[in-house]
């Protein structure tokens, strides 16, 4: 059945598809299609503003994790320095203890030696031993080293 051309012209559409008139029953099938047309597109605009804002997001978290991992790495660069300082730190101690310990036994054998001079008990190799040219510290009545010196093997 043919419509009339006012009706025709008031209830059909142009498919753009087949760029031919539609009547009555294809104009109902058009229009709920182009609906969901423009309900997908704006689905996807809606979509695609999400995606956009989450993309946002993701980089704006990106700088976040980088600027944290250019943080951890000058800390890590930090405290690997301060690991080696401490290394060097604890070196210069043994030395400094060791070199302490060196000393304290020198001391000892000078006090001994002290003793033994002021009470004239030093024995004849010590004697000539302690006149050598290093020698700076003399006993004022006998003139004899009161001080041990490296090579000298004092016990």
């Amino acid at each position: 059945k043919n419509p009339s051309p006012c009706e025709a012209a008031m209830t059909t559409i142009l498919c753009s598809r087949h760029q031919t008139f539609v009547g009555w029953e294809g104009s109902f099938e058009l229009a709920k299609a182009a609906a969901e047309n423009v309900n997908l597109r704006d689905k996807l605009e809606a979509e695609k503003k999400k995606a956009s804002e989450h993309l946002s997001e993701m980089k704006a978290a990106q700088a976040k994790v980088e600027e944290e991992a250019k943080k951890n790495q000058a800390l890590a660069e930090k405290n690997a320095a301060m690991v080696r300082e401490i290394e060097e730190l604890k070196r210069q101690l043994k030395a400094k203890s060791t070199e302490a310990f060196g000393l304290e036994q020198q001391l000892v054998r000078t006090k001994g030696d002290l003793k033994k001079v002021i009470t004239g008990q030093m024995d004849e190799r010590r004697k000539t031993v302690c006149h050598g040219s290093e020698c700076r510290l003399r006993h004022k009545d006998t003139g004899l080293c009161l001080t041990s010196h490296r090579g000298h093997n004092y016990p």
